[in-house]
């Protein structure tokens, strides 16, 4: 990484600085003057030194005493975006109290889901105050919310202007600071005097110059518990192995495609066209020597399709294809075949050895994109992140189906909207047994969909109402952890439910059912988006019989939807 010059690292000024601190004791103020040295290699330092140029240094951070802003006549702004990370709402509430307590600041609003609070499509920002932020200490996700851009710059300075906003406090990570960067370069083209702090964010230390931030040392620790349990399992089971996945920008994220393939420049190819992910990583490449390499990459990490050459010398695709399904964790990995052959039943053959689809070589692009299509368009990287909501977690319950996460989350949010309105309700009539009763449900419910910051939330709240006595202050925390949730799955169902048209002209609709009873037949996980495009169609069968197909396919029971489908 290029070290930059003093002068890039200089922060800008809004001028002068008349207010005294409002901060009681001299003694905590950081001279203006005061900078710490980025190098810390000696050779480094000495060939800079020797080059004349100045040392680049970073301003020290700490309270200064004199303020551009008059304190009591300063509104400040907090904004969170971007991945959830632990100790979030710790920094909002610390951040807040300091700002109303310490400085003695005017206001403190806080922008709700991410820079979306500051477009002019967001909601409205919450005032924040004592009685907010001091129930945040410990809780998880983020109070305020969280998402992802891109907003328009001018519109999301017209709100700071409009809101009379003269700091604005950006927590997170390397996107998101970049985010305040291009932010506080609008606020400075159009001259106004508003101030952009960045607080960084990450527990995957993708910042420069930041080595370890709040939340990591939380993530460690609870990895470590994660990885010591995988062990103990593994241990205790012959020839067992324990499989630990790290959601992360460098632990792994976005899509991936194990390629088996014996001829290097094919497979160089198609990676550089179309299988380069937006995390800039590359497929695997398993000819001769690396097939068993790329096997034993399955088994550590987490992919979305085998595109599998079938004329592989020493362990050829066949071999390849029958050891990747003796293993329960991979039965249904898709697989599709790569061939030099073409022949009439080639496609057959490959079906039957418990591959999912065919190509045949040389590759062509427009055989290719739909292909890959097929298979990545149901894989589980099409369920966008949701904050407070383990989702690797609840479709693992679910053996991977999307479909029906997405269903039951939609249904989660309908059926708890109202939990809190009701737990409050009950606490003002004295019935704790209705409270314990609801906040049980609540909290079964999340455990089972991975909603985990709201499992704990209720189970705090039912054990308080079994004990006897309810601290309003735990149907608060309860509030804040649906205010995470809820509103993130709004429109979920509708985001994921892909359209169901008529079939076009010239196709054959009777066609298209023989080929969804194949797939029945075969157990083949093609057999739902198949099914999707079938529906206008099938809806002449009865309201009955496809609700009763759609769910026998929803839960991979292949066998009955086939027989339900030729009644």
């Amino acid at each position: 990484m290029r070290v930059p010059e003093l002068g890039e690292l200089q922060i800008k000024s809004l001028g002068p600085a008349p207010y005294p601190s409002s901060i009681a004791r001299a003694g905590q103020f950081v001279d203006e003057t005061s900078r710490v040295l980025l190098l810390s290699d000696s050779a480094q330092t000495e060939a800079w030194l020797g080059s004349g140029r100045p040392l680049p240094s970073l301003e020290r951070a700490g309270p200064r005493a004199s303020l551009f802003f008059e304190p009591a006549q300063t509104v400040c702004g907090i904004v969170t975006c971007g991945g959830l990370c632990p100790g979030l709402n710790d920094v909002i509430r610390s951040l807040s109290l300091n700002l109303l307590e310490v400085y003695g600041v005017k206001q403190v609003l806080g922008f709700r889901y991410g820079y979306k609070g500051l477009s002019r499509q967001g909601p409205e920002p919450i005032s924040l105050d004592r009685s907010q932020v001091d129930r945040l200490a410990g809780t998880a996700g983020s109070y305020l919310g969280s998402s992802r851009g891109p907003q328009d710059l001018g519109e999301m300075v017209d709100t700071l202007v409009e809101r009379g906003v003269d700091v604005l406090f950006v927590i997170g990570g390397d996107g998101t600071l970049r985010g305040a960067s291009a932010l506080a370069a609008e606020v400075s083209r159009r001259g106004e005097p508003i101030g952009v702090v960045g607080v960084p964010k990450t527990i995957d230390n993708d910042i420069a110059w930041t080595s370890m931030s709040f939340g990591f040392h939380t993530s460690v620790e609870q990895a470590r518990k994660v990885v010591l349990a995988a062990h103990a399992e593994a241990r205790s089971a012959e020839n067992g192995i324990g499989l630990v996945k790290l959601m992360g920008r460098h632990s792994g994220s976005g899509r991936q495609v194990t390629l088996y393939e014996a001829a290097h420049e094919i497979a160089s190819r198609l990676g550089k066209i179309f299988l380069k992910d937006k995390s800039g990583r590359r497929p695997v490449y398993g000819g001769t020597e690396k097939c068993q390499e790329a096997l034993d990459r399955l088994a550590r990490e987490s992919f979305d399709l085998v595109l599998m050459d079938l004329q592989m010398p020493v362990l050829d695709g066949w071999e390849a294809t029958r050891r990747i399904r003796s293993d329960r964790a991979l039965v249904r990995m898709p697989i599709t075949a790569m061939t030099a052959h073409a022949m009439v039943g080639d496609r057959e053959r490959c079906l039957e050895a418990g591959m999912n689809d065919h190509l045949a070589k040389p590759i062509d692009p427009k055989a290719l994109k739909p292909t890959l299509g097929r298979w990545l368009s149901a894989s589980k990287g099409e369920l966008p992140p949701i904050p407070g909501v383990d989702t690797v977690a609840g479709l693992a319950r679910l053996g991977g189906n999307v479909k029906l996460y997405r269903k039951l989350l939609t249904e989660y949010r309908e059926r708890f909207c109202a939990a809190v309105e009701k737990a409050r309700s009950s606490l003002g009539q004295g019935d704790l047994e209705s409270i314990a009763q609801q906040a049980h449900s609540l909290a079964g419910v999340s455990a089972n969909l991975g909603v985990t910051g709201v499992e704990r939330s209720a189970r705090d709240l039912e054990k308080s109402a079994r004990a006897g006595q309810v601290d309003p202050g735990l149907v608060d925390v309860l509030e804040a952890a649906l205010l995470v949730v809820l509103p993130a799955l709004d429109g979920l169902q509708a985001a994921g439910a892909p359209a169901s048209p008529l079939p076009g002209p010239g196709e054959d609709p009777a066609e298209k059912v023989r080929g969804l009873l194949a797939l029945l037949r075969q157990g083949d996980p093609g057999a739902g988006p198949c099914l999707e495009e079938l529906q206008a169609f099938l809806a002449g069968a009865g309201d009955q019989k496809l609700a009763l197909l759609n769910r026998q396919v929803d839960d991979l029971n292949f066998d009955e939807a086939a027989r339900t489908l030729r009644r």
